[in-house]
């Protein structure tokens, strides 16, 4: 918003001239919009007691050269009020009494709920379709040696990963491990078994404390155990 007025000068511009007996408009919230201007401009009088509050066309937020002045202890708006008496004057009033007047209106654009984004030219013939149809251009081998590569590929990434892992846990120690809570368990032995391929694995289960439900206990959400994962188990 500020660089809308980089150009703009206190010295060139004039006091708003308006008539409160005017047409009424949708509220604004007049203290908030030339709070917000304060902010951002500062553009302060000769005496320094008021600020000046440049002001925008009636309908779109393009720069004018009025202005109105804003006492902010008072949340007071100054403009001339040409409907004031016999040739009119200038005048300050609170800010609520302007919201539906002419003044809200020309302020409304400091507020960003009436900052409009804007609108960029597109030809709706360069616009991708609103749907498309999925094609299948690979025959019924290329599809499994795709899928067999992502299998690969995968597998290739879990063992790098294991590899890493396991150089991590060596550098550390299970001590200091343990320390960082790298680690999960404690476990308890519980017996032997035949894995599906063939060869021995070995059933375990956490340990709890004697205050802890057995069945409270998570191992994915709490350990971060996942079905599927390689494990290492030392003893301790």
């Amino acid at each position: 918003m500020e660089e809308l007025f980089s150009d703009w000068r206190y010295a060139e511009a004039e006091l708003l001239r308006t008539d409160l007996r005017g047409t009424e408009y949708e509220p604004v919230d007049v203290a908030a919009a030339a709070e917000r201007a304060k902010e951002e401009l500062g553009i302060k009088t000769s005496d320094g007691d008021k600020y000046v509050i440049p002001l925008f066309t009636i309908d779109k937020p393009i720069p004018t050269n009025e202005y109105v002045l804003y006492r902010p202890e008072q949340s007071h708006i100054g403009w001339y009020d040409s409907g004031f008496g016999v040739s009119g004057t200038d005048r300050f009033t609170s800010c609520e009494k302007l919201q539906t007047k002419e003044v809200g209106q020309r302020l409304r654009f400091w507020l960003p709920s009436h900052q409009e984004e804007p609108e960029l030219p597109i030809d709706d013939s360069e616009l991708p379709a609103e749907q498309i149809q999925p094609s299948d251009r690979l025959s019924s081998q290329e599809q499994a040696a795709f899928f067999d590569d992502l299998k690969a590929f995968v597998q290739s990434e879990r063992e790098t990963q294991q590899e890493s892992n396991w150089a991590t846990y060596s550098e550390m120690g299970l001590d200091v491990a343990i320390s960082r809570n790298r680690v999960s368990g404690s476990f308890l032995f519980i017996r032997r078994k035949s894995a599906k391929n063939g060869d021995t694995a070995y059933v375990f289960q956490i340990e709890v404390d004697e205050d802890e439900d057995e069945d409270e206990i998570n191992l994915r959400d709490d350990e971060g155990l996942f079905e599927g994962n390689f494990w290492a188990v030392f003893r301790r």
